[in-house]
């Protein structure tokens, strides 16, 4: 009886840790992390790192849909990454370009 116990834990244990994959993006920043949650379930950009390069810019960033609309520029204004006005510029012209 305890074997099977400690297999419906460990089941319980990996279907949360699978559920939270599913449910969150997890944003980091240099050391700084946090919990975004997603619109949808799936496993679409569940790590995303938000510290700018050369190539990760925060325009780019903002540019994907699904982190757009689960919120990561108020996570990168957290961070202090970008202003909220460069925010509100930035997603406004994402809304349009895609529109267009």
């Amino acid at each position: 009886m305890g074997k099977v116990i400690k297999k419906l834990i460990l089941l319980a244990i990996a279907g949360g840790i699978v559920y939270g994959l599913l449910a969150y993006h997890i944003v980091f920043y240099g050391t700084q992390m946090t919990y975004l949650p997603k619109a949808n379930l799936n496993f679409d950009w569940t790590f995303v790192n938000v510290n700018p390069t050369e190539f990760r810019t925060p325009q780019k960033i903002l540019s994907d849909d699904t982190l757009r609309e689960a919120g990561i520029g108020g996570v990168m204004v957290d961070f202090g990454i970008i202003s909220a006005e460069k925010r509100r510029t930035l997603e406004e012209k994402m809304r349009q370009e895609k529109y267009q």
